[in-house]
């Protein structure tokens, strides 16, 4: 992986930059959007916004300390957080990670999360020794599996109370 981190532009409008301290305002509100709680782990949830500093600097740290990485996806025009996606779990020894994302609801069908997807699946493959990628989303988080079916994912099973929502 590369030593800087790695700022991606996914159009015009948007980029995938590195998350910020800063970002935890934005990512407490939509994460605890009624329309996004609802998809995230109930222990993911930060019930405040020091729960949800601590959570980004989680998530900051997975690339400085080589364990993953996540991006936080910014509006070009004000730097403003609508949603993160990357690689949270990194089983190197499998050459395989997991993949987590989220969006504010006012971005949804915009496309926006496909782009970014994409742009970090080939980040992953070219510069990650990495032979698999795989998603876990809830069986009634219909726009998620439909992001993941363009993508080319492909369902290998259902895991029945896997985690607890």
């Amino acid at each position: 992986m590369a030593p800087n981190f790695p700022i991606i532009p996914l159009d015009e409008s948007f980029e995938l930059r590195e998350i910020r301290v800063s970002d935890a305002h934005e990512y407490y509100k939509y994460i605890n959007d009624d329309k996004v709680k609802m998809f995230v782990p109930t222990n993911c949830l930060p019930h405040n916004e020091a729960k949800a500093v601590s959570d980004l600097i989680f998530l900051i740290n997975l690339f400085k300390q080589k364990r993953g990485i996540y991006w936080a996806i910014a509006n070009k025009s004000n730097d403003k957080l609508v949603g993160t996606c990357g690689y949270e779990t990194w089983y190197r020894s499998h050459a395989r990670l997991e993949l987590v994302y989220d969006l504010a609801p006012e971005f949804w069908g915009q496309n926006l999360m496909n782009k970014a997807l994409k742009k970090i699946i080939n980040f992953a493959f070219q510069t990650m020794p990495v032979n698999r990628i795989e998603a876990i989303t809830t069986p009634d988080n219909h726009k998620s599996i439909k992001v993941l079916k363009r993508l080319n994912f492909s369902q290998d099973g259902l895991l029945r109370q896997y985690r607890y929502f």
